[in-house]
């Protein structure tokens, strides 16, 4: 039977260095990533490099405003307010790519979409809503893989981690 073990990137972090595994370290590789042409392809070449950063610093607005109290009226369902409430608490006045958290990515396209909603139709806004999930998912994903770097973090665990980690078929 296989088994299979799920853990979080607080592993990487924690083994592999919070310089090299944090969001703020993911956040500027794949903003360095951006800069160097490797996402382009992902969008079919219809966004240039800058039109990539251009979205990254519109979703950092977003969570600006998050911050200031609007956008209240985007959020669909109690979970949803209470990420905005948790993101209130949360950041700075004004934040930077490299500091708004990988998750919260997802959740600032969501409400900024959610915006667009009556004006698109629910079809439409939710075609774009896959889209960008898709695109933000792909260059988060490869700014945590660190070139392959990744791979490598296991030379770090403490005795015996090893072998509890063998334990399983897959380790994700």
């Amino acid at each position: 039977m296989e088994r299979n073990l799920l853990v979080g990137n607080g592993i990487n972090i924690q083994l592999g260095g919070t310089d090299a595994y944090s969001g703020y370290a993911t956040m500027n590789r794949v903003v360095e990533n951006i800069k160097a042409g490797k996402y382009t392809a992902l969008t079919e070449n219809s966004l240039t490099v800058d039109d990539q950063l251009e979205v990254l610093n519109g979703m950092v607005k977003v969570i600006d405003k998050i911050k200031a109290g609007k956008c209240r009226n985007r959020a669909d369902g109690l979970f949803m307010h209470m990420e905005l409430d948790r993101i209130t608490r949360t950041y700075p006045v004004n934040s930077s790519i490299s500091s708004v958290f990988l998750e919260d990515y997802f959740l600032a396209f969501e409400i900024f979409n959610n915006g667009f909603r009556t004006t698109d139709g629910e079809e439409q806004n939710e075609a774009y809503r896959k889209i960008m999930f898709t695109f933000l998912r792909q260059m988060i994903v490869d700014g945590i893989y660190n070139e392959g770097a990744i791979n490598e973090v296991y030379k770090n665990f403490y005795p015996g981690m090893s072998t509890f980690l063998h334990r399983f078929s897959n380790v994700f």
